[in-house]
C-alpha cells in the first residue's frame, strides 16, 4: 500500500503545483501518471513472478468440499500432505487419514508411495505453492493421478470440514 499512497500524493502535490501555474508542469504531470500506472502494475507483476514457472503438465485443482465428497466415495482418493510435522499437528490440525511426509523430505521418502501410485493423490498443504512443488516432483517421479487442494488446509478449515490433531505419523 506504502507505493501506492506515495504515489497518489505525489500525484495530488503536482496538481496544487498546476493549479497555481508552475513551469514544467506537464512534464512533472506525465511523470506522477507514469508512476501511477507503474504501482497499479506492481500486483500484477508480483503475481507473476510468485507463479510456478515452466511446469511441463497442467495442475488439476480440487475444492475442499469436493475432496470431502471424495474421500467417502469408493474412488479411495489418497491424501498426502506435505506440511512440517509442526504444521500438521499445529492450529489448522490435518486431514484425517492423510499421509504427511514434509515436502523437503518428499525426494528421498517417494518409495514409502509406491503402493499408492495408482490412485489418485490430493496433496494439502497451507499454500498452493509448496503443494504445486511436491506436484511437480511426484509427477517426476511417475505419479499422475494429482490434484492440489485449492487454498490448502486454511480452506478446508473455512468450509467447516473436520480435522485431526494427531501426532505425525
Amino acid at each position: 500500500m506504502l507505493p501506492g499512497a506515495a504515489a497518489c500524493s505525489y500525484l495530488g502535490y503536482i496538481g496544487r503545483k498546476a493549479a497555481i501555474g508552475r513551469e514544467g508542469i506537464v512534464r512533472t504531470m506525465l511523470f506522477a501518471v507514469a508512476v501511477l500506472a507503474l504501482v497499479s502494475l506492481l500486483p500484477i507483476l508480483i503475481r507473476k513472478l510468485r507463479a510456478p514457472r515452466n511446469l511441463p503438465f497442467a495442475i488439476t485443482t480440487i475444492e475442499a468440499v469436493e475432496l470431502k465428497r471424495r474421500l467417502g466415495a469408493p474412488t479411495d482418493i489418497v491424501v498426502l500432505d506435505v506440511r512440517n510435522a509442526d504444521e500438521y499437528t499445529g492450529s489448522l490440525g490435518h486431514i484425517a487419514g492423510a499421509i504427511n511426509i514434509a515436502l523437503a523430505g518428499l525426494p528421498s521418502r517417494l518409495n514409502e508411495l509406491e503402493q499408492q501410485r495408482n490412485r489418485p493423490i490430493a496433496v494439502v498443504c497451507l499454500s498452493e505453492r509448496r503443494s504445486t512443488q511436491a506436484i511437480h516432483l511426484l509427477h517426476e517421479a511417475g505419479f499422475s493421478d494429482l490434484v492440489l487442494l485449492r487454498g490448502g488446509m486454511k480452506e478446508w478449515n473455512s468450509a467447516g470440514l473436520p480435522v485431526a490433531f494427531s501426532s505425525a505419523p
